[in-house]
């Protein structure tokens, strides 16, 4: 019997799934083009875009295969190691105030005045640098060599764990962004610890800034390799005034590349031991300021070396006493004025346009320095013990010194009276819509 039932069922099943394959075979029949006219140039050109497709894939995958494995093999190896010892990095220190308001007021305080009222957001686009044409004969360099920061300004306080000071180890360093300084203790560090910790303490005078000269106050503090210093212009950790901040070097990674993706190409300004991708895109942006703004800009890689010995004499053309710039002298470009470097030269460093791999080929060896940056507020007490013991009397000297800026600069331009008045205006404010309800 139940085999029977079983047999019963399967032929209803069958019966009941006739009508589906029915219509399924109906429906192949009518869309079937197999017993349709197709023209003979309709097949002609079917087959030449199923031949040329076909053919785009070969291609495709041959060009693939010959790049990556033969043309350009990639080997990637990683290693890592605990050494027993490592030499300390440089530390690079950029304060992002080139110049100060002080030095300008006390050499020339109609410069000072005329610069204020061109950055004043205030002053019309069409006439605000009309005010600068009469400081056309100012020795740009000279102003820059004479009102930059100096070491001893910015470095209050620079010392290594337990062996004393490090100011003797601070170098200036000419870069993209203006004046900075390099600290280099020259020491190798056994294990870490409280004696191999770096200790700067650092006076941004923010209060000098020239207004609308700087975004954001503070300064730029990069790790890198010693021997590698023209790498690291690029990067850098911002750090902001009235903060203490520890920053430890958790890992450090060395990058070589295949010569086949690196490489050094020949620099006016530079060397060729001293190439590096960031100084081929410093010369190569030079080139083209000089080029759209017809002068030749005051951070220039041709004035590296100018501003360590404030007693060489240079006139407004573009010979320099180095003689590693023979080429440069040959080119009949002035210097900009100070109107040109505000009106134009600015502008195209803001823009900083791609420079192709091709022009500037990478490093072919990169060392970085992973870290973190943690911190705090500074306070008093904290830093007291820091500074030196005639810092009353330098504190005073320079707030004399910034006096002269202070009857300059007009008072709505000043950060501390601009917050100030911006407060009073939100408190009439609320002061009147308070009366109102």
């Amino acid at each position: 019997m139940p085999r029977k039932r079983r047999s019963e069922d399967v032929d209803g099943m069958v019966i009941a799934t006739s009508p589906i394959k029915i219509k399924v075979e109906q429906f192949i029949e009518e869309t079937s083009s197999m017993d349709m006219y197709i023209p003979a140039l309709d097949r002609v050109l079917w087959g030449f875009v199923v031949v040329f497709f076909i053919g785009l894939t070969f291609y495709q995958v041959f060009e693939r295969v010959t790049y990556y494995f033969i043309k350009n093999p990639l080997t990637t190896r990683r290693s890592y190691e605990t050494l027993s010892n490592m030499y300390f990095p440089t530390i690079g220190v950029c304060n992002k105030m080139q110049l100060k308001a002080s030095s300008i007021a006390s050499k020339n305080p109609d410069l000072l005045r005329g610069m204020c009222s061109v950055l004043d957001e205030d002053t019309s686009n069409s006439t605000r640098f009309d005010e600068l044409d009469k400081f056309d004969d100012v020795d740009i360099l000279d102003l820059y060599r004479n009102s930059i920061q100096s070491a001893d300004d910015l470095f209050v306080s620079c010392e290594f764990g337990k062996s004393g000071s490090c100011q003797d180890e601070i170098r200036p360093m000419y870069t993209p962004f203006g004046l900075c300084y390099s600290v280099s203790p020259n020491k190798t560090i056994l294990r870490p610890g409280p004696e191999t910790t770096l200790s700067l303490v650092l006076n941004l005078e923010v209060h000098e800034i020239i207004p609308g000269t700087v975004v954001e106050p503070g300064v730029v503090l990069s790790i890198y390799d010693g021997a590698s210093s023209l790498s690291h212009y690029s990067e850098g950790i911002h750090l902001e005034a009235g903060k203490v901040v520890t920053i430890p070097v958790n890992e450090v990674r060395k990058l070589r590349l295949h010569e086949s993706s690196c490489g050094s190409t020949k620099m006016e300004s530079f060397s060729e031991k001293e190439y590096s991708k960031a100084a081929c895109e410093w010369s190569v942006s030079v080139k083209q300021i000089e080029k759209e703004c017809g002068c030749i800009p005051i951070r220039n890689p041709i004035y590296r070396g100018v501003f360590d010995n404030k007693n060489d004499h240079t006139d407004n053309t573009t010979e320099i006493p180095k003689k590693k710039y023979k080429k440069w002298k040959k080119r009949k470009i002035p210097r900009c004025t100070l109107r040109q470097e505000i009106e134009c030269v600015q502008e195209k460093l803001n823009i900083r346009p791609h420079i192709d791999d091709t022009v500037c080929p990478d490093d072919c060896e990169d060392i970085s320095f992973s870290s973190i940056v943690f911190g705090g507020k500074l306070s008093a007490s904290e830093i007291v013990s820091m500074l030196p013991s005639d810092w009353e009397d330098t504190k005073e000297k320079r707030l004399a010194a910034y006096q002269k800026a202070l009857e300059v600069i007009p008072n709505r331009m000043i950060p501390v009276v601009r917050n100030v008045q911006q407060l009073a205006d939100e408190l009439q404010l609320f002061v009147k819509e308070a009366s109102e309800v």
